[in-house]
């Protein structure tokens, strides 16, 4: 469980970074923005692939789109917080909330894999499958011994 948790509370902060990032870039240019931040992690040396990457995605990020993406990016950087938090304190609600987030965005997910196959999509999407079957054996087992156990007590009396 604490891999789920651990994995979770990473994609909040990443995405948390990238709401920052997408509000400094809505007051600026785009490309500009995450061209420096690229070279500032790359120590002054990007990879000819990084740039162009950052060019590509970021030349149509214009500061209205910007804002809006910003906002969506936070909004779920706010949810897999809460689903980390949740999980971490052992809540019921939790795992029932991770389960149906992660399932629904698996349509997303195979969506964008098809359109552009990429490494970290199928990465991406064999972690978000592992969360998944384990949350679901978990909570089914969890009911089944709950249910066996309350025929032994019955069978007790």
């Amino acid at each position: 469980m604490w891999l789920v948790i651990i994995s979770k509370a990473i994609t909040a902060l990443l995405l948390l970074g990238g709401f920052v990032m997408l509000l400094l870039a809505g007051n600026g240019d785009p490309t500009d923005v995450f061209s420096k931040f690229v070279a500032a992690l790359f120590k002054g040396n990007p990879p000819g692939f990084v740039v162009a990457f950052v060019v590509e995605k970021t030349s149509g990020l214009a500061g209205g789109k910007a804002f809006a993406l910003a906002a969506a990016t936070l909004a779920y950087a706010a949810l897999e917080a809460t689903e980390a938090a949740g999980l971490a304190a052992r809540k019921l609600w939790a795992e029932w909330l991770t389960i149906v987030v992660t399932a629904s965005f698996l349509p997303w997910e195979v969506v964008e894999l098809v359109k552009e196959h990429t490494a970290l999509k199928d990465v991406t999407l064999a972690m978000n499958l592992a969360i998944l079957a384990f949350l679901i054996v978990r909570r089914l087992k969890e009911r089944e011994s709950r249910r066996r156990g309350s025929h032994r007590i019955a069978f007790a009396l």
